[in-house]
């Protein structure tokens, strides 16, 4: 997440901007902008890009968070697709990237893929360093290991902190707006707290328990013990079962 959503996305995204806005002047940041604006972007619309402004784009500080960083990765390609000259080689770092950060968010992957990952990464920094003329920065060499992990731990979306981060927010925001520092960590938990009670007051919180393929059905007693613990009514409790592996 922090290596390529907000690293390395950002970085070739901007180089590609201001090739493309810039150098060859293919569309303008105003035409990219409403577009970005207008797109649709289906299941990925909570977390839908905000407008890109000149002068973050040539310090490579896109102001994104991780998630709009991932969706405006996705869709680049059919936002401005339609400009870029066919057979365009600096076009080719952008699939580059998209192939990597398909593999890297994919939940299931082949053994072969770590060698793949590898070719790609090595494929894509040398492209970066070729066409953007800059050097590359920490964030770039870290992707280099990301094949060997893969071996070692499987697809990586699993080790990710991107819904850690997300929970982290809220706190983060909660502090800021708040004009208390002396016991900052209560004022956060007492806040939290009173965020869960209002789901509950509201009934947000579905009661009904869904369970994917089982092995192993709950004994009638502990039926009762964790229909009695979890609050949950009787009537809607066809069959409460657990999962062994």
């Amino acid at each position: 997440m922090h290596d390529l959503l907000e690293g390395v996305c950002k970085y070739d995204i901007s180089f590609l901007l201001l090739y493309y806005i810039k150098h060859l002047q293919l569309f303008s940041l105003q035409t990219f902008n409403e577009r970005l604006v207008c797109f649709n972007y289906g299941p990925d619309k909570g977390n839908k890009p905000s407008v890109l402004h000149i002068e973050h784009i040539q310090k490579n500080t896109i102001r994104l968070s991780a998630s709009e960083m991932m969706s405006l990765t996705r869709y680049f390609s059919l936002i401005i697709g339609d400009f870029i000259p066919k057979n365009d080689c600096v076009w080719e770092l952008y699939i580059l990237l998209r192939h990597i950060l398909d593999l890297l968010t994919s939940p299931v992957l082949q053994i072969e893929c770590s060698e793949l990952l590898q070719t790609l990464v090595a494929e894509h920094h040398d492209l970066y360093m070729k066409y953007s003329k800059f050097d590359l920065k920490p964030k770039y060499h870290y992707m280099v290991h990301y094949h060997t992990m893969i071996k070692k731990f499987g697809p990586l979306i699993s080790m990710w902190s991107m819904r850690f981060e997300a929970k982290h927010r809220i706190s983060k925001i909660s502090a800021n707006t708040s004009s208390n520092r002396r016991n900052i960590c209560k004022t956060l938990a007492i806040k939290h707290q009173l965020q869960l009670n209002d789901l509950f007051n509201k009934g947000t919180l579905s009661n009904e328990i869904e369970l994917g393929p089982c092995n192993k059905v709950i004994s009638d007693i502990d039926t009762q013990l964790l229909r009695l613990f979890l609050n949950i009514d009787s009537k809607r409790i066809n069959k409460v079962s657990m999962g062994f592996s």
